[in-house]
C-alpha cells in the first residue's frame, strides 16, 4: 500500500501524526497535493481549533465540493492535530472524543482470499486457536466456488465463532439476493457490500429482501453519504474508515447517527500503524461499535511504527492511555519507505504473486 502521512509540529517541538489511506487506487499522491493546498489554513492555528479549521476549509473555502478525497485528506490532518492536542493536555486521544467504554478492541481474522477450500479450513481453525472470535472471507467470484469455500470454513470452526463475508460490490441486486439466500445456511454474521458501490437503492433492496444482516462499506465515505445510507435504511451495519470519513471526530458523529437508527458500526481500514492507533481511540468511545474490526497488520511486511505492524494478540489490541495518539513512529523507517516510493511509485494494493503464493 502507498500512504500519505501528515507530520505536524507544534511550537513546543511536539509532533503529531496523521494518515490518509492510499487505498487500492493509489490515491496517496493526490492526497498529498490536497493537503498541501489545505495547509495554509492549518499552519499557525492551535490544534484545538480543528473544528473551526474544518468549517473554514469545507464551507468558506468550498472543499466540500472536492469530493471524497478532500475528506480523506483532511482526516489525516485532523488526526495529527488531535495527536498534538492530546500531548499538550497530557491526555490520550480517546479523552478528546468521549468516554472510554472498552479497554481493548477486538479484530477479525482475515482469511486468505486466494486460498483453496482445504487451506482455508486449516487457516480458519488456526485463527480460531489464536483467539479470533470472528473470521472474514472475501467472496464474489464464482457462486459455486463461494459456496464451497464458505462451507469449508464453517465446517472447520466452532458454532460460536462468527463468520463474515465481503462481496466488494460484485453482484447486481437480483444476483445478490440469490447468492445471499444460498449462503444463509452457514449462519453468517453479515454480508458486506453485496451490490455495486454506486447503487445505494440496490443495497437497500437487498437488505429488505434477505434474512442475513447487510453491512455497507464502499457505498459511502464521508458523513453526508453515510446519512444517505441511513435514510435509505440500506444496512444493518456501517463499516467506516476513520480517514475516509474525514477523521476521528467524524467517525464518532456518524456512529452517533447510526445509533439513533438502531444501526451498529465497525471499522474498515487500508491503513498502517498511525491509522490503526487512531481507530483504537475512536472505537474505545463508540457504544454501538461491534467486535470484529479490521486491521491490516497481519498482512503487512513492514510499517512506519518502531515496533513494526500492529498485531492483535488473542484477537484484541489494548487502547493506549499515553498522551495523544500513542503511536511510536520511526522517522528513519518512513524515510526509507519514501525512498522506495520515489523509485517504485505507487504500490499495487493487495497484489498477489501466484508464483510465490503470497501478498506483496
Amino acid at each position: 500500500m502507498t500512504q500519505c502521512l501528515v507530520h505536524a509540529t507544534a511550537d513546543s517541538g511536539q509532533t503529531g501524526w496523521g494518515e490518509a489511506s492510499g487505498g487500492a487506487g493509489g490515491w496517496a499522491p493526490a492526497c498529498q497535493t490536497i493537503i498541501d493546498a489545505m495547509k495554509d489554513q492549518v499552519i499557525g492555528r492551535a490544534p484545538a481549533d480543528v473544528h473551526s479549521i474544518r468549517r473554514q476549509l469545507f464551507d468558506t473555502r468550498y472543499w466540500k465540493n472536492a469530493g471524497r478525497l478532500a475528506h480523506l485528506s483532511f482526516g489525516a490532518i485532523e488526526t495529527a492535530l488531535l495527536d498534538l492536542e492530546g500531548q499538550r493536555l497530557g491526555l490520550p486521544m480517546w479523552k478528546l472524543l468521549g468516554s472510554k467504554i472498552r479497554g481493548a478492541i477486538d479484530f477479525f481474522g482475515f482469511l486468505n482470499p486466494t486460498a483453496s477450500s482445504d487451506d482455508l479450513a486449516l487457516e480458519a481453525a488456526k485463527m480460531e486457536e489464536d483467539g479470533f472470535r470472528i473470521l472474514y472471507l472475501k467472496i464474489g467470484g464464482d457462486d459455486h466456488e463461494d459456496l464451497g469455500r464458505v462451507a469449508a470454513v464453517r465446517r472447520a470452526i466452532r458454532p460460536g465463532t462468527r463468520l463474515r463475508v465481503d462481496a466488494n460490490g460484485a453482484w447486481d441486486r437480483n444476483h445478490a439476493v440469490q447468492a445471499i439466500e444460498a449462503l444463509s445456511h452457514f449462519d453468517l454474521d453479515f454480508v458486506e457490500q453485496p451490490t455495486p458501490l454506486d447503487d445505494l437503492p440496490g443495497l437497500a433492496h437487498v437488505r429488505s429482501a434477505v434474512r442475513v444482516p447487510i453491512c455497507a462499506n464502499e457505498v459511502a465515505w464521508h458523513p453526508a453519504e453515510w446519512r444517505e445510507v441511513l435514510r435509505h435504511q440500506a444496512a444493518d451495519v456501517l463499516c467506516i474508515n476513520v480517514s475516509w470519513c474525514g477523521g476521528p471526530t467524524q467517525f464518532v458523529a456518524i456512529a452517533e447517527l447510526a445509533a439513533k437508527a438502531g444501526v451498529r458500526v465497525v471499522r474498515h481500514t487500508i491503513d498502517v500503524g498511525i491509522g490503526d492507533h487512531a481507530a483504537l481511540h475512536v472505537l474505545a468511545t463508540v457504544p454501538n461499535a461491534l467486535d470484529g474490526n479490521q486491521i491490516m497488520g497481519t498482512h503487512l511486511g513492514d510499517d512506519v511504527l518502531e515496533a513494526g505492524p500492529l498485531m492483535p494478540r488473542g484477537g484484541t489490541i489494548p487502547v493506549p492511555d499515553t498522551p495523544g495518539l500513542g503511536a511510536t513512529v520511526s522517522e528513519e523507517r518512513i524515510a526509507s519507505l519514501h525512498r522506495r516510493f520515489l523509485l517504485e511509485g505507487n504500490a499495487r494494493a493487495f497484489s498477489v504473486d501466484h508464483r510465490k503464493g503470497g501478498e506483496q
